[in-house]
């Protein structure tokens, strides 16, 4: 059964001027999100999605190298033609990355998210692009990320919406409002941990003697880290010096519910996977294991089964979870791997928290649908 959930509609100032003359304007339903981190680590989903920028549809695809060009129509009037050379409007790009060479990489602040398919069309709603480019013409075009001539037939007549990545600034605060133990000592510091490129980098509130050197840093980057990006796939680890007086602090963040399906790619290696809906689920309802092997790899051998991670919270340890595929029907179903005489079906995935995924084969796609129904 699922949840059913009270849409909260904003009503606009200009919305509530035209209430004298019997109008009434609705944003899409929106939530605040608040997360308790206590001392030691703590894992964070940032489920509040910051507002729609543009919609449209898609009519037609070409493949430009490592990114698509979609031909789009329906979109804001002004929308303009903005690239990485000359950035603007949904174009704008973070360059707090560094790549295995070293060389500074410039990921994209906005991304596109699939919304909707035409009936009887094959659908790949919730498919997550970056956003490159775009083009005022006729066509109009947006540029995003990766070759998706693969599923060209899967994309045309689809609609999309805009938004831009939640970054530390949005979440934590300019000037670290959350109250993270910062400093210039990154060894008594608070730590934010965020994985990029199959590797943690290791965030921290700089506060310094001298005000105008105060911000967000990456650990072994001197630039500041406020615009960096919190992709909308992937959750944070946090870890909070126990010598704090204070013992816990809350995360809050307020934006539009993510509606619809969600997918997310689960790449070879490691994932910090957000749960990027409003509500908890079980490893059992979570879809990331399904009988035809699309998803999660399980078996009865540890070395060869991907591993889920799971923050304990009492103790502040992550468990390690697998699905048990037994020659056996009867002893299928996840388990800890400390106890694997037990079924682990219904253990908890919290909302506002992060899983992390040991992945060994190749990467593939896990889709959860909506898993709660909103009602007026």
């Amino acid at each position: 059964m699922k949840t059913t959930i009270c849409a909260i509609s904003l009503l606009s100032a200009a919305a509530a001027i035209s209430l004298l003359q019997a109008e009434t304007a609705y944003t899409d339903p929106v939530m605040a999100q608040s997360k308790s981190l206590p001392t030691g680590y703590s894992v964070v989903s940032i489920n509040a999605l910051n507002s729609i920028e543009a919609s449209g549809i898609i009519d037609g695809l070409s493949v430009d190298g490592e990114t698509t060009i979609l031909e789009v129509s329906s979109v804001p009037d002004d929308w303009s033609t903005n690239s990485f050379a000359d950035p603007g409007n949904v174009v704008q790009f973070n360059d707090f990355r560094k790549n295995g060479e070293g060389q500074t990489v410039y990921v994209p602040l906005y991304y596109v998210e699939i919304t909707s398919a035409p009936e009887g069309g094959t659908s790949k709603v919730g498919q997550i692009l970056d956003v490159f480019a775009t083009t005022a013409g006729d066509p109009n075009t947006l540029t995003v990320g990766g070759d998706l001539s693969s599923i060209e037939s899967s994309l045309v007549d689809q609609t999309f919406v805009i938004r831009k990545k939640r970054t530390l600034e949005d979440v934590f605060g300019r000037y670290n409002d959350v109250g993270f133990v910062g400093g210039t000592d990154f060894s008594k510091c608070d730590i934010i941990y965020n994985l990029y490129n199959g590797d943690f980098e290791r965030i921290y509130y700089q506060d310094s003697p001298v005000d105008i050197f105060d911000g967000w840093r990456v650990l072994g980057l001197s630039d500041e880290a406020n615009d960096l990006c919190i992709d909308p796939d992937f959750g944070l680890m946090i870890y909070r010096q126990p010598s704090d007086s204070s013992s816990t602090i809350d995360v809050v963040s307020v934006g539009d519910v993510k509606l619809n399906t969600a997918r997310t790619v689960i790449d070879t290696g490691y994932n910090a996977i957000s749960m990027k809906f409003p509500v908890g689920f079980t490893l059992g309802t979570s879809g990331l294991y399904k009988s035809d092997g699309s998803v999660l790899t399980g078996g009865t051998n540890l070395s060869e089964v991907d591993i889920v991670y799971i923050l304990h919270e009492e103790t502040g340890v992550f468990r390690r979870y697998y699905y048990q595929d037994s020659p056996i029907d009867i002893f299928d179903g996840w388990r800890w791997q400390n106890d694997t005489t037990q079924v682990a079906d219904n253990t908890e995935i919290p909302s506002g928290s992060m899983i992390m995924v040991f992945r060994r084969g190749n990467a593939v796609e896990w889709v959860m649908p909506q898993p709660f129904e909103l009602a007026n």
